[in-house]
């Protein structure tokens, strides 16, 4: 990875003596975004610029569903989720004597998220739900930063330093969400568009220039189409399904993680199951899905098990 990021012309790299508590925080509010967002689904992702190589993946266990409310017209909404994720990065950074230096990091995300909020039918195919999440981060990062030169805003030593830095975090994210879906003859088409605003502090016992706050915003739009395969196991029927999302982290910087948006196109089979666990929230399908990633600089995938 090394050797071919030397062969980029080094006028393509960013100047070392810019980066400052400001990117650093982008960066930590940044990863905990693209992680734990809420609707932000499971994917591997590879990061490829001539002065950035990422490799990421984020996944998660949990659940989400909305449950009736008895004497009421609107439905509740709840989830939470055991969420986790880490990046393996190499930056190329030019110093002010033209040599590179490079920091190659290793982080680690572990979260806990829990969602609370209320469904409105607003029609038998329409709906809104609007609720909040907490998310509890814990970040934890790994630097070794090596070249000709060790910069001068760097604590001084041999030209190879090893970093590390645990940042605890704490999110209130806010989302509004629109689902709606037709059925045209036995197919049917869902969409849903989702936006998300996230406030997020941050807290750093190593590292005290860390401790900051932030805000940040995604939106994520999703379309599907299911139809019949003509397969029946135990007289419960299997749909294919074909799906295109759209990711966007709307203000993020691109220089923080290497990206800010990505499309995902796949492909799965659902089975109707039809259940109601504990009498309380509706489980029609589970099924498996796997799809492509595409977006700036970025490609990878997403293999997952779906429930609705």
């Amino acid at each position: 990875m090394l050797a071919c990021g030397r062969a980029y012309s080094n006028a393509g790299l960013r100047p070392i003596e810019e980066i400052g508590k400001v990117d650093l925080v982008e960066a930590v509010i940044a990863y905990v975004n693209v992680i734990t967002s809420p609707g932000v689904e499971g994917s591997t992702l590879h990061i490829a610029r001539p002065d950035r190589q990422s490799d990421m993946w984020r996944s998660s266990l949990g659940f989400a569903s909305d449950f009736t409310i008895k004497g009421s017209l609107v439905d509740g909404f709840w989830g939470a989720a055991l969420v986790g994720g880490a990046v393996s990065e190499n930056i190329q950074f030019l110093a002010d004597n033209n040599s590179i230096i490079d920091i190659d990091a290793q982080r680690d995300v572990i979260a806990l998220r829990a969602s609370l909020g209320i469904k409105i039918p607003l029609h038998e195919k329409v709906k809104i739900r609007t609720y909040f999440t907490g998310v509890i981060s814990e970040v934890s990062t790994a630097s070794e930063i090596s070249g000709d030169r060790v910069p001068e805003q760097l604590p001084q030593g041999p030209a190879e330093l090893s970093l590390l830095s645990e940042v605890s975090s704490m999110t209130t994210a806010a989302t509004a969400e629109l689902a709606a879906y037709q059925w045209i003859g036995a197919s049917r088409a869902d969409i849903q568009l989702q936006y998300t605003l996230n406030y997020t502090d941050t807290f750093s016992k190593v590292n005290p220039i860390l401790d900051s706050w932030g805000w940040s915003r995604t939106s994520i739009v999703k379309t599907r189409i299911t139809n019949p395969t003509g397969w029946y196991m135990g007289d419960r029927e299997w749909r294919w399904l074909a799906y295109l999302n759209h990711t966007d982290f709307v203000d993020q910087s691109k220089a923080a993680i290497g990206f800010t948006h990505f499309y995902e196109l796949g492909l799965g089979l659902e089975w109707e199951i039809n259940m109601k666990p504990l009498d309380w929230f509706p489980l029609r399908y589970v099924g498996f899905k796997a799809g492509y990633i595409e977006g700036d600089d970025i490609t990878g995938y997403n293999i997952g098990i779906t429930m609705r």
